[in-house]
């Protein structure tokens, strides 16, 4: 089995191809979804997150590697997913807000530093799922005309320190590393991070500053 190697053209053409499917489906928001086709179209965007998250389910325990330690819908990215799916079926301001942050980022991590060892079955899933979580928000966008807020940014992060405060401990129970706040991934050793805990202190200003990244134009655009 082939090792999957970050930064390598293998990996810059699946990110073109995530980057591809975002423009695709802010395209279709843009141009062709009308009234009428939104509670259609958060069907879509619901049946596809669970098709590709039963799909790796039912495969690990075919494979016997489904453990409760390592694949319960936990992650930050399982949990802005439906947060999202949320925010389409009921035209939630609140949970676009966090969808949005949460997915935008998760995306954005998921392409740039995959949690990916190897060439595999789970190399498609696992990226089409982070494609979704940077086209949903934008779908919402693009149909709903409602855009991120700085209140719903910090609103967003304390939401997030309150889950991952929770999660801690969680994962201390049973022995899981949910969100990644008990122990690093090894994208995090490519990128330098120091031993746990003290990466941990590292967490919060990256993510400060992804959501601002994700904000900003729409800051600059408001003003």
């Amino acid at each position: 089995m082939n090792q999957f190697i970050p930064f390598s053209a293998l990996h810059g053409n699946i990110a073109l191809a995530g980057i591809a499917l975002v423009l695709l489906v802010a395209w279709y928001a843009k141009k062709h979804a009308t009234p009428r086709h939104h509670q259609r179209d958060a069907h879509l965007f619901m049946l596809l997150m669970a098709g590709i998250y039963a799909l790796l389910t039912i495969t690990k325990i075919l494979q016997q590697e489904w453990t409760i330690q390592g694949n319960l819908p936990l992650h930050l990215c399982d949990i802005s997913a439906w947060t999202l799916v949320y925010a389409l079926y009921t035209k939630s301001n609140r949970a676009f807000q966090a969808g949005y942050f949460w997915g935008m980022t998760g995306a954005l991590l998921a392409f740039g530093a995959p949690n990916v060892q190897t060439i595999d079955w789970y190399l498609i899933p696992f990226f089409a799922w982070h494609a979704l979580l940077a086209a949903a928000p934008i779908y919402f966008m693009l149909t709903h005309k409602t855009y991120p807020t700085h209140r719903g940014l910090w609103q967003t992060i304390a939401m997030t320190v309150v889950i991952a405060f929770a999660m801690m401990g969680f994962n201390h129970r049973i022995g899981s590393n949910y969100m990644f706040v008990n122990e690093k991934i090894p994208a995090m050793n490519l990128l330098g991070f120091p031993a746990y805990p003290t990466y941990l202190l590292y967490l919060a200003p990256i993510m400060i500053t992804l959501f601002y990244l994700f904000y900003l134009p729409f800051a600059f655009a408001k003003k």
